[in-house]
């Protein structure tokens, strides 16, 4: 799957969860326990849990949550990403017909009354520097990364992350940049080690298994910078690809 759209799982449509999330003024952040996403509007929230069928919904506020519900899929990550079955969101908002989902688009009936339609929040670009102009903002991602992996794909994620994939025809590489501090990279896996490590002059905090890096991520110039590694690199190689995003 080269980029963030949705895919059937069975007979179960899954999107991307941090993106439709988003979309519909949800926080997304990690849970107390491993493999958890926590999802919260202000008004409701649930927590999610990385391979566990089992969805509900309970108030920001008050005490109490509604009865478990399968729906047919867990919440499963592909290439670094959460994805969810979309009718999480009837579940969220408390109406069974919430959800319709077209070939082209999923449409969100919201409590307000107000149909929210997600045609697809991703655009695709060219070329860097009018991904770069549509945001306002450089990146500093360069054409080719250890000199293996090329530029596939650019798209910006809701008019505010770029996000560059490199191949090398079999693996890919995922780097993503934004203004602010916040966590952009999408990625809720559960990994063996993680450690923050001063790279370069910058704190970059590095997710590995078995000691192989397959995330990193770090703020610079009030932005925030996110690289996933689908097959994973040495500390060392990580470092070399850093200066080359001029770390």
């Amino acid at each position: 799957m080269g980029s963030l759209h949705a895919y059937k799982k069975g007979n179960v449509i899954m999107v991307p969860l941090r993106v439709t999330a988003n979309f519909l003024n949800f926080k997304v952040q990690l849970g107390d326990k491993k493999g958890t996403v926590v999802l919260d509007n202000g008004l409701v929230k649930t927590t999610l849990t990385i391979g566990t069928d089992n969805y509900y919904v309970q108030s920001s506020h008050a005490i109490g949550m509604s009865a478990p519900t399968k729906l047919g899929a867990a919440p499963t990550t592909v290439k670094g990403n959460v994805y969810v079955p979309v009718k999480i969101y009837n579940i969220l908002f408390s109406n069974p017909k919430t959800v319709n989902v077209t070939q082209q688009t999923i449409t969100i009936h919201t409590p307000q009354e107000e149909n929210v339609q997600i045609p697809n929040p991703l655009v695709e670009f060219k070329t860097l520097q009018a991904a770069e102009k549509s945001v306002g903002f450089a990146t500093y991602a360069p054409s080719i990364l250890t000199n293996e992996y090329k530029q596939d794909l650019i798209q910006v994620i809701s008019n505010s992350i770029v996000e560059v994939f490199y191949s090398n025809g079999k693996d890919t590489n995922r780097y993503r940049v934004a203004e602010g501090s916040e966590d952009i990279s999408g990625n809720y896996e559960i990994y063996s080690q993680v450690s923050k490590k001063d790279i370069h002059g910058t704190d970059i905090t590095i997710k590995e298994n078995n000691n192989v890096v397959n995330q990193a991520a770090w703020t610079q110039n009030n932005k925030s910078y996110s690289l996933f590694l689908e097959s994973g690199v040495s500390v060392q190689t990580l470092e070399k690809i850093l200066k080359q995003l001029s770390v």
